[in-house]
């Protein structure tokens, strides 16, 4: 049962935001035994635009698996800066991706019935 909601500006203005989140749940039922796995995402993005320049930020937090006593939330940061020299002519566009360095996510999890394993 995946939900999903992103909220963003409709106008392009000076500063431009996007925000969202998504949850999903899988819940697997037995006799005797009911399992439930809950996932959940989120990001945030912005653009700002000045005169012939426009710096965009985004960060987004992964979390797999929620626990409330062990959070394994990650998080990825990606900007960009574009300029445009000469409009229509010479543009220079940088872009890093991966800021954080975050190298990778992994949730285990097993029981009689079902065994999970996930890894980015």
């Amino acid at each position: 049962m995946p939900m999903r909601l992103v909220l963003r500006t409709r106008v392009r203005s000076v500063l431009d935001v996007q925000l969202g989140a998504s949850w999903s749940m899988l819940r697997l039922d037995a006799p005797g035994m009911r399992s439930t796995h809950h996932d959940m995402s989120q990001f945030i993005e912005t653009q700002l635009h000045v005169g012939p320049a426009r710096v965009g930020i985004s960060v987004d937090r992964v979390e797999v698996g929620i626990e409330r006593t062990h959070p394994n939330a990650i998080y990825f940061l990606d900007a960009e800066v574009e300029v445009d020299v000469i409009q229509l002519r010479l543009t220079f566009y940088v872009e890093g991706r991966n800021l954080m360095n975050s190298r990778y996510y992994s949730q285990k999890s097993g029981s009689n019935i079902e065994t999970l394993s996930m890894r980015y």
